[in-house]
């Protein structure tokens, strides 16, 4: 992880799971990070055990209009941006028919047009780097859309085709961006049918410790495309091939996922950060 020494990266969903684990890791690499996300009391307390390279800094990624007075102190902050890392996740795991519409804006919001934004103040600060590089934590869901999920399956799969295009936009200026989707992990991301759900069809879940090692690999060997775990990569690029094979396969998931959100007698509420 040499390659991360000295390197000043911005991290948004910092006080999630696996944001949390992935600040550690850079903080060790010896990269300075910018610890971004909505709960100050969270990232002072990351700040305080990680050191005093790892700077809290509190951000809505759902405020319109927080980007540009945040990007004039990121540069006062780290006086530039090398890496730019989106690790803030919304997930909210139930039927699409119960969703509001305050539950969809959140979701699309965090998940898609939040980090379009934040990625549009930052982008100037970024292309002053010798080796920018822009990372975006999507996930398998991204590539499969999944039920119970639709939403969160659309804004993930919006977010990877956003970094395709910004590379082929930008790429003259030396911007590259890495693109990794984790599958489940075992997070308070995922709400308690969720986990039912994930326990009655077997859904096998990571750490998020090698999740954010897996994201931190992808990095330094700039892997452009990275899917964890399998058969999931493998699921993800036979969905591509045979998507009504799939339309078939997953009725069953359906079921198993009203079945779970059922079974609560109270509907929980939804998650934030990976």
């Amino acid at each position: 992880m040499s390659q991360l020494a000295g390197r000043r990266v911005v991290l948004t969903g910092a006080s999630g799971g696996i944001g949390a684990e992935l600040a550690a890791g850079l903080v060790d690499a010896g990269a300075r990070v910018l610890l971004l996300g909505r709960d100050p009391a969270k990232l002072e307390a990351l700040a305080a055990t990680l050191g005093p390279t790892a700077i809290p800094l509190c951000h809505d990624l759902r405020d319109p209009g927080a980007g540009e007075p945040l990007a004039d102190r990121v540069g006062a902050a780290l006086g530039g941006v090398d890496l730019l890392i989106h690790c803030a996740g919304l997930g909210r795991f139930g039927p699409f028919d119960q969703l509001d519409d305050g539950a969809i804006t959140a979701l699309v919001e965090t998940n898609l047009t939040g980090p379009i934004r934040l990625t549009r103040s930052l982008l100037p600060l970024l292309l002053q780097s010798s080796k920018p590089r822009l990372v975006l934590v999507g996930s398998v869901l991204g590539w499969l859309g999944y039920p119970g999920q639709a939403v969160y399956s659309a804004s993930k799969a919006g977010l990877q085709r956003f970094g395709e295009a910004l590379r082929r936009e930008y790429s003259d200026q030396g911007l590259d961006v890495l693109h990794i989707a984790p599958r489940a992990a075992r997070t308070e991301f995922n709400n308690p049918a969720q986990r039912a759900a994930n326990r009655r069809l077997k859904v096998a879940e990571d750490a998020p410790e090698a999740v954010a090692l897996a994201v931190l690999h992808a990095i330094v060997r700039d892997r452009r495309e990275t899917v964890l775990g399998f058969p999931e990569r493998l699921l993800c690029r036979l969905n591509q091939l045979l998507p009504r094979v799939f339309d078939r396969a997953l009725v069953a998931h359906a079921a198993v996922m009203r079945d779970a959100v059922r079974d609560l007698a109270d509907r929980p509420p939804e998650s934030t950060g990976h």
